[in-house]
């Protein structure tokens, strides 16, 4: 479980932005919510719909820990460009399947079925964007 606020801590460390024992400033953390809220409209818009109230504040929760992985691995590519962090491949990598992950789980709900090929085309070239 995490709040708008905590999402963009985990974030920022894991771009290495801060250290464990550190707050990121203010503005940092406004600019985080800004692109958490920004790529979270995208998903809807991408028919990965998690279900959230957006905009998502700093107080919000997200219970769900898969959907808290997901988010932060795929801020933290949202961001990195933003402050100046090369992304290691097995990284970008991270996000991306955490994506698919939470894709599939919203399809198997719904009865959606997406060809396999299409999927690894996909994948090899959101891959490619960042190597």
């Amino acid at each position: 479980m995490a709040n708008g606020t905590e999402i963009v801590h985990r974030t920022f460390l894991r771009l290495g932005i801060i250290d464990p024992d550190e707050n990121p400033e203010a503005k940092e953390v406004s600019h985080g919510l800004d692109a958490l809220n920004g790529m979270l409209a995208q998903w809807v818009n991408e028919d990965c719909d998690l279900g959230l109230t957006l905009p998502l504040l700093r107080t919000d929760e997200v219970t769900d820990s898969q959907q808290v992985e997901a988010i932060v691995n795929n801020l933290a590519v949202r961001l990195a460009d933003d402050f100046s962090v090369q992304l290691r491949p097995e990284t970008v990598d991270r996000a991306y399947r955490s994506k698919m992950t939470l894709q599939a789980q919203l399809d198997d709900m719904s009865g959606a079925s997406y060809d396999q090929g299409l999927l690894d085309a996909s994948r090899r070239k959101y891959t490619q964007t960042f190597d």
